[in-house]
């Protein structure tokens, strides 16, 4: 990541350069003029066309294809490991007794018992919700 930004930026730079026409508002019709002009445009094509810059591009695009890859990775990373915590999925604070903690289990075990769930949530959910409460509460 280091070596990237700067060397996209000084390719930027490069391909700038390179893609600034002489005299870009004037156009004359002699014939130096024209010739001149013809063979900026010549070398313009040989400079894209040098495997040697084609080369930088590719680097400088697989660099930064990496980079984007592992971000993402290190980003689905740290959504896949949180900290399990028995009290927040029983609804109870960290400070609470083991009666008020008992009387939040019940309340959420007859919320979502797979036998007496609502309607909407399929048994499956259900019964995965039930078997966490029930960790947490043993916990």
């Amino acid at each position: 990541m280091l070596t990237l930004a700067p060397a996209s930026i000084v390719l930027a730079r490069q391909i700038c350069s390179i893609l600034k026409s002489p005299r870009a508002g004037v156009h004359c019709p002699c014939n130096p003029c024209t010739t001149k002009l013809k063979a900026f445009f010549c070398k313009r094509q040989r400079k894209f066309a040098d495997p040697q810059f084609c080369l930088k591009i590719a680097l400088l695009l697989g660099g930064w294809v990496w980079v984007s890859r592992l971000s993402y990775g290190i980003y689905c990373n740290l959504q896949e490991s949180q900290v399990w915590d028995p009290f927040h999925i029983l609804g109870a604070s960290v400070f609470s007794s083991s009666t008020i903690i008992r009387r939040c289990y019940k309340r959420k075990s007859l919320q979502y018992h797979p036998d007496k769930r609502p309607k909407w949530m399929a048994k499956e959910a259900a019964e995965a919700i039930f078997i966490d409460l029930t960790k947490a509460y043993k916990a």
